[in-house]
């Protein structure tokens, strides 16, 4: 891409301070609670949990609704929502998961206009995803490009299932056998991308011949056949990131 471009890659844990040392501090936009850019605490005392299972379709809209209003509410975003209305130009482009409970600008403290954020399951890379960051840096000037991974993600926790249960297959079924989650699930693609993550992890651990690690194998422990060690999951994540950022320079 153009333009002087800076790339970090990282994992994040679900705990929002894991990552703040990765950047210089940022002074909020003028108006804003330092503490709470986003005014989380504002909606978190509004009683619009979306998380009851047994909501119907109208009462999710309704709390959505109202999560809206509440924003639109809050007298100290309002100034900057005016000044940012015109143009933005976002300081640093953020390719993360999209799991809901990392969200990038409650996760570095952010507010508006100050990241630009793209969203993927596992934070795969593909056409649409390298169309946004080439818009974020040719147009918007971005100088710095965060690749971000989490912890217990669930991307690569079902791409590590998948290939074990390909794994576990006779031979001659695997060679001609693609990586499915299902016989009609987009799934396939996210899985197609992690896997040489995976890949990597189990190889670099087959090279360990002091034994000072623990072996990752895709094959199932007879002990729990249907589980993966958090340990395994975690190294995947980093080795995912890696891949993807190298994907895109």
């Amino acid at each position: 891409f153009p333009g002087s471009l800076r790339t970090v890659a990282c994992r994040s844990s679900l705990a929002p301070a894991a990552l703040v040392r990765h950047f210089t501090a940022v002074p909020p936009p003028h108006n804003i609670d330092p503490k709470d850019p986003f005014g989380v605490k504002i909606l978190s005392q509004d009683s619009i949990s979306m998380q009851d299972a047994a909501l119907t379709h109208e009462e999710l809209r309704d709390r959505m609704e109202k999560g809206n209003a509440v924003f639109q509410a809050n007298e100290s975003m309002k100034s900057l929502r005016r000044k940012l209305s015109g143009s933005q130009h976002p300081a640093v482009t953020v390719l993360t998961c999209s799991d809901s409970r990392v969200p990038a600008e409650i996760l570095f403290n952010r507010s508006l206009g100050e990241l630009f954020v793209i969203r993927t399951a596992g934070n795969v890379v593909e056409d649409s995803v390298l169309g946004s960051i080439e818009f974020a840096v040719s147009v918007l000037k971005t100088p710095a490009l965060l690749v971000l991974g989490h912890e217990k993600c669930g991307a690569v926790h079902a791409t590590i299932s998948t290939l074990r249960e390909k794994h576990s297959r006779r031979r001659e079924e695997r060679e001609h056998d693609a990586l499915r989650v299902s016989e009609t699930s987009y799934l396939d693609a996210i899985v197609r991308n992690i896997s040489p993550a995976v890949y990597d992890v189990v190889y670099d651990h087959s090279k360990d011949e002091a034994g000072t690690r623990t072996k990752f194998t895709l094959e199932r422990p007879a002990h729990a056949p249907n589980t993966v060690d958090p340990a395994f999951v975690s190294e995947c994540v980093v080795s995912n990131v890696m891949h993807q950022a190298e994907s895109i320079l």
